[in-house]
């Protein structure tokens, strides 16, 4: 089953939608989320967590939400499965959190994006789980953002929205994304927080940390920006190393030369071996020690 064999079934109802806070990476999956809600002709009403929403039919974002390192998702189902009409839990990255998948029942729908996921969550019977890729891959970003292939006009990416964003946000930062125009060719974007498996090289360019205008996923209008500056940026550059998920994704949708590494656990490889592998060539998986 693909994702939009899934969604037909929704067609008739009111879904709603809880985001799911994260990186600029994560934009990726919200934006590939809202474009596909748009192509389906669902109705969409953003939730938040503590909303009264029994009998509802409830979406958790995809993302890798759902495992030790964070809580959102996993207390967004704990506080709704059981009132819910039925819950879904878009394609995500499911580690741990046995006790609350053993509480679920057939209401609950857990839609895994790689199969070490999908093999966790299939030994709890008393709930549905499917495996459909991440959101992301659905987007083309040469069509939605009209990138050009070859592109390296600054000001492509630095509207002055995008500008006033990164003032705000941090002038170290944003005079970084500046300093890296001087090399084109090649781009290091490893992550810098708790899942990076190792420490990021000095001319390291955390582009997912960097590029983000809402950090709540909810404002589909800045998530698309986000998006597009994210695809804009990765478009300057030949040759991208990272560690960073969403943006092997990009530029393998890029049709860039990608060495992807692993994260602080197996998320990275998992999600290689069964979206990348076989359909991005020039990808190319590196392991977890730069």
């Amino acid at each position: 089953m693909n994702i939009n064999e899934f969604l037909k079934e929704f067609q008739s109802e009111e879904i709603h939608y809880m985001s799911n806070p994260g990186n600029g990476g994560d934009a990726l999956i919200a934006y590939g989320a809202f474009s596909l809600f748009k192509k389906n002709n669902l109705t969409i009403k953003i939730v938040e967590r503590n909303d009264n929403l029994e009998n509802k039919i409830l979406f958790y974002a995809g993302g890798g939400n759902l495992n030790d390192l964070y809580t959102d998702c996993s207390q967004f189902i704990a506080t709704h499965h059981l009132k819910a009409k039925k819950l879904i839990v878009l394609p995500h990255t499911v580690v741990g959190n046995d006790n609350l998948l053993k509480a679920l029942n057939k209401n609950v729908y857990i839609i895994c994006r790689e199969k070490k996921s999908f093999e966790h969550v299939s030994k709890f019977t008393n709930l549905n789980v499917l495996l459909i890729e991440d959101l992301a891959f659905n987007i083309n970003p040469f069509e939605d953002f009209k990138l050009k292939k070859t592109n390296s006009r600054l000001l492509y990416l630095l509207n002055y929205k995008t500008i006033i964003s990164f003032l705000i946000k941090d002038f170290n930062k944003f005079k970084k994304i500046l300093k890296s125009y001087k090399n084109h060719k090649i781009l290091h974007a490893y992550r810098e927080d708790s899942e990076s498996s190792f420490e990021a090289p000095k001319n390291n360019i955390d582009i997912s940390d960097i590029i983000n205008m809402d950090g709540t996923m909810k404002d589909e209008k800045l998530v698309s920006m986000t998006t597009q500056g994210i695809f804009s940026f990765l478009n300057q550059f030949e040759t991208i190393y990272t560690n960073r998920l969403h943006i092997c994704i990009a530029s393998a949708l890029l049709n860039k030369n990608v060495y992807f590494y692993g994260n602080s656990y197996w998320k990275n490889e998992s999600v290689y071996k069964h979206s990348i592998e076989n359909k991005f060539p020039k990808v190319k998986w590196m392991g977890y020690e730069l």
